[in-house]
């Protein structure tokens, strides 16, 4: 099924950006055109009331009116504000029309074009993810998708099959449209909830995450925040599986010091209660468990590269058996090297390892094939926040051990592990998120959309002179703040799709300890395709194991995100 859905998407790809239509802009008026129809793109485009309509003569004061209908309908006035309350983002944005001409009729067409910024996610500015150029018209997207800003997708795996996926992300306090001056520094109770069942097997899991914060959006302090969560999960581990309710409770901090290699830096603390169902050869152990965590996650740039590294420390306290202590550590790079406009070379590496102490079978580390994806999550994902459950090796399937002929119901104590995916670009099969059209002489799109990625920075300015600051000190301050922004337009702008499908080439090497079996390497190759589109990117691939045991695995994920 899901192959059929891979498939669906890969066909469409080539036709979700319409190509590029020969338009106009040199039409006289004097020349007796008539108009034929009229229509505004974009997305969740509503009805709107034209003050120019088919078999109306043409006129470059009815073309004026057309864009100013179009830009009422966008809400420009309070635009901004909407999307720092819910995006934690700012749209560049620049209307046009195309002119299209048949004999003596004139098709219309309102462009309303967008470039978002994200001012909350580093990497969701440089990293190759679903995005759109058409700007959203916010007061036609239904109620539901707005306040919660749902994701599905499906993921597939050998030892967890086939899983559809889904999640929602909204604040509870701002359920409506509305926006206020103050909304974007408003207390805020975030519900993360995010889930998935495998069709063939019975392994699940279910993630609630309910998070009070209070957000500045300037200062290096950012968010601070009281969260409770709930956790269920039934997953395999080696030949065993391991079925957990879990209840949680914690504090949370954000930080922007602007540190170059450390833009955001996120610390999170929390107490567990657990109760633990480790089923082995048929028979079920069941332990109850308290335990504490700390996580440390750091988001940053180097250049035009992305880098995010995290660290994970817990201390389980069961009701039978001895405490035990884990720690583990993962530090990931992506990057696009630039070959020709938006003909991009993607590398990304992600490094890890881990280690436990007196670990009972059921907090022991089981690697393989993972639908968690380190570089690409939100700083407030649920999988994210999860401890990592041992060495990445996408050759086996999930929750398993590199393991030959050992106790396949124990995990490792000790693991390591290198990932690298490398895609490739194909000319043609990719379309450049922002054309390279001239808009005016000697002004091209891309120019016009990057000089006003200042407004950002305009902006805020703007907003801490209403504080008391000086002009000089708010400018300097709205620069510091947001030293990143243009530099991140630079990327959209140059080198983002609308949509690119590319080859993959994937290696992973892994090592571990544990079961008495001594240390464990294993390395694997393999191949896959990758493709962004619009509102979904997706990953699919097989990767074979070159050392150790012969082991091969198709897996794949696809996300459909950015619904708005």
């Amino acid at each position: 099924m899901l192959l059929r859905v891979l498939a669906l998407v890969v066909t469409l790809a080539p036709f979700s950006a319409n190509g590029e239509r020969a338009c106009r802009d040199d039409l006289d008026e004097a020349d007796g055109y008539i108009i034929r129809s009229v229509k505004a793109e974009g997305r969740w485009v509503p009805r709107i009331k034209w003050p120019i309509k088919p078999g109306d003569r043409y006129s470059n004061a009815g073309i004026e009116r057309a864009l100013k209908a179009v830009q009422e309908a966008l809400h420009t006035e309070d635009r901004q504000q909407f999307e720092i309350q819910n995006l934690g983002a700012l749209g560049v944005l620049y209307i046009s029309p195309c002119l299209l001409v048949d004999g003596r009729e004139v098709d219309v067409i309102i462009r309303p074009r967008s470039l978002r910024l994200d001012l909350i996610e580093v990497g969701g500015n440089v990293l190759p993810v679903p995005r759109s150029a058409l700007a959203t018209f916010y007061a036609a997207v239904p109620d539901p998708i707005l306040a919660l800003n749902p994701i599905f997708g499906a993921y597939q795996d050998k030892k967890y099959g086939f899983a559809p996926t889904a999640g929602i992300d909204g604040n509870l306090l701002n359920l409506s449209k509305t926006t206020s001056s103050s909304a974007a520094q408003a207390p805020r109770l975030d519900l993360v909830a995010t889930g998935r069942k495998s069709i063939e097997n019975p392994f699940y899991d279910a993630d609630l995450r309910l998070s009070f914060s209070t957000l500045r959006a300037h200062g290096t302090l950012d968010r601070l925040s009281l969260e409770a969560a709930y956790h269920g999960t039934r997953e395999p581990q080696g030949d065993s599986s391991l079925r957990r309710q879990a209840g949680e409770i914690g504090v949370g901090v954000r930080l922007r010091p602007g540190w170059g290699l450390a833009q955001t830096v996120s610390l999170d603390g929390s107490y567990r209660f657990s109760e633990n169902r480790f089923t082995a050869n048929g028979d079920r152990t069941s332990t109850g468990e308290q335990s504490t965590q700390l996580r440390l996650l750091v988001d940053g740039r180097a250049g035009d590269a992305f880098l995010r590294a995290g660290l994970w420390a817990e201390a389980g306290f069961p009701d039978r058996g001895s405490n035990y202590g884990r720690i583990a550590a993962l530090a990931a790079v992506q990057k696009e090297f630039l070959l020709r406009k938006n003909q991009t070379i993607g590398v990304e590496m992600v490094v890890g390892g881990g280690s436990a102490w007196s670990a009972p079978a059921y907090a022991e580390f089981y690697g393989g094939n993972s639908n968690r994806n380190f570089l690409y999550e939100s700083l407030g994902s649920p999988s994210l926040a999860a401890f990592p459950k041992g060495p990445s090796l996408r050759s086996l399937g999930e929750g398993q051990t590199l393991a030959q002929g050992t106790n396949e119901n124990r995990g490792s104590s000790r693991y390591w592990h290198l990932n690298l995916n490398v895609s490739l670009p194909i000319r043609g099969l990719s379309f450049p998120l922002i054309p390279d059209e001239e808009i005016k002489p000697g002004v091209s799109l891309k120019q016009f959309l990057k000089n006003k990625a200042r407004d950002p920075i305009s902006y805020l300015a703007a907003e801490l002179e209403d504080q008391g600051l000086s002009p000089k000190e708010a400018m300097a301050k709205a620069e510091a703040t947001y030293s990143d922004v243009t530099s991140a337009v630079d990327f959209i702008a140059d080198r983002a799709n609308v949509y690119a499908l590319k080859p993959l080439l994937l290696f992973d090497l892994a090592g571990e300890d544990g079961s008495g079996a001594g240390h464990r390497v294993e390395a694997a190759v393999g191949g896959g395709l990758q493709l962004t589109i619009v509102t979904a990117k997706m990953e699919a691939g097989y990767m074979h194991s070159i050392t150790g045991s012969d082991s091969g695995n198709l897996f794949a994920r696809i996300v459909f995100q950015n619904i708005f």
